[in-house]
């Protein structure tokens, strides 16, 4: 297995999964394992602070705080909201999370979010100027095969 010490030139690059309560720790764990699995650096944000618990009671420790984050959003490639338009919503009301993407889009970074009105009925829709890409996995049959394909073609384009 590739690991992101073996890719030096990708430290600079960063996924950055936005983590809190009511999030889906589903899409998270598989993202994570998925991007981490073939060597992308992979950070889980916890919005809420140290910990939180997902929509089904799993309680996941994020590898740091949002307030750590926020200065590392220039080095973003990638941000995953694994959340629905309710945790968005509630979210949003930080305007660090806000900044925090806001730079990340300035930056070009890819997007991946549960579903599109994340982007049509939030403040997210500010995001989406042209520069920034989103994906969407709503309608996917296989979230795995999906986070494969999403983590194999950001490394291609990272290293090409």
């Amino acid at each position: 297995m590739t690991t992101d010490n073996s890719l030096p030139h990708l430290k600079s690059n960063c996924t950055f999964i936005l983590w809190g309560d009511d999030f889906d720790e589903e899409s998270a764990s598989i993202f994570a394992t998925e991007f981490r699995r073939i060597g992308l650096r992979v950070k889980i944000v916890g919005v809420n602070g140290p910990s939180a618990s997902g929509a089904h009671g799993l309680t996941i420790r994020p590898d740091m705080t949002l307030g750590d984050a926020l200065p590392l959003a220039p080095s973003s490639s990638c941000i995953i909201l694994p959340c629905g338009l309710g945790t968005i919503r509630r979210i949003q009301e930080d305007p660090r999370v806000l900044h925090f993407l806001q730079t990340a889009a300035e930056n070009c970074a890819q997007f991946i979010g549960s579903q599109e009105q994340l982007l049509k009925q939030s403040a997210l829709e500010q995001l989406n100027n042209g520069t920034s890409r989103w994906d969407f996995y709503q309608h996917e049959e296989n979230l795995i095969e999906f986070a494969i394909k999403k983590a194999s073609k950001l490394m291609n384009h990272l290293i090409g």
